[in-house]
């Protein structure tokens, strides 16, 4: 991206610069989704599955991929099993195939800065970890709100396949200017923020379409 109020260019040189990064926030000001390492902050303990539909807590590696449903609402699927987690009436919670299984869906709210809380829609409680001797046993909670066992601290691992569909405010790394399309073909950028639809076309390849004009960014004629 060139001075304030140009139009984008492609470069020529051989490196990506800071004029060349780009930052993505959901258009909406959620959570975004993504691949996460998940921590308890009260036991200090990540959260993994185990095996099969087994979920623990323990000094062990999981990464988990945070998919937006709808609002703050999202489903929680383990790297490590392809298995997504679900809530249970009974306070228990599991794992199963498919991510649209009955208690599949979380609400993510932000307890504090940085400290998250992961809450079942369909039982109204919140994930959390419960200390027995040696073990950490993760389960729901009795009461009805987010309590010291129940917070969460979320590491996002950026690998590069990483990228999800969705609708996002696309903004430049150095001048801080807003990609938009707002008339015709011209793309340039603006002081204020424009959604643009990402959308997933093969692995790894994705289209940027612009919500004001409906226009896809492309490169060429």
């Amino acid at each position: 991206m060139g001075g304030s109020n140009e139009e984008y260019e492609v470069n020529h040189q051989t490196y990506c610069g800071s004029m060349e990064r780009w930052i993505f926030k959901p258009h909406d000001g959620g959570f975004i989704d993504g691949v996460y390492r998940i921590l308890n902050t009260k036991w200090d303990k990540l959260f993994i599955n185990y095996h099969d539909a087994v979920v623990k807590a323990a000094n062990d590696e999981d990464l988990w991929v945070i998919r937006r449903v709808e609002g703050n609402t999202y489903t929680l699927q383990s790297r490590r099993t392809g298995r997504y987690l679900i809530a249970h009436g009974d306070r228990t919670v599991s794992t199963e195939e498919g991510e649209d299984a009955s208690g599949s869906h979380w609400l993510v709210t932000e307890h504090a800065d940085g400290i998250f809380c992961f809450q079942s829609t369909d039982v109204n409680q919140w994930l959390r970890v419960r200390n027995s001797g040696d073990d950490y046993h993760i389960e729901l909670n009795e009461i009805r709100r987010c309590g010291e066992w129940a917070r969460w601290t979320l590491d996002r691992v950026n690998n590069p396949g990483d990228v999800f569909e969705g609708s996002y405010i696309i903004s430049n790394n150095k001048q801080q200017r807003y990609l938009s399309n707002t008339l015709g073909d011209e793309v340039v950028g603006d002081e204020y923020a424009h959604i643009w639809k990402v959308t997933r076309e093969s692995e790894n390849v994705f289209s940027l379409q612009a919500e004001t004009t409906a226009n896809y960014l492309r490169c060429g004629s």
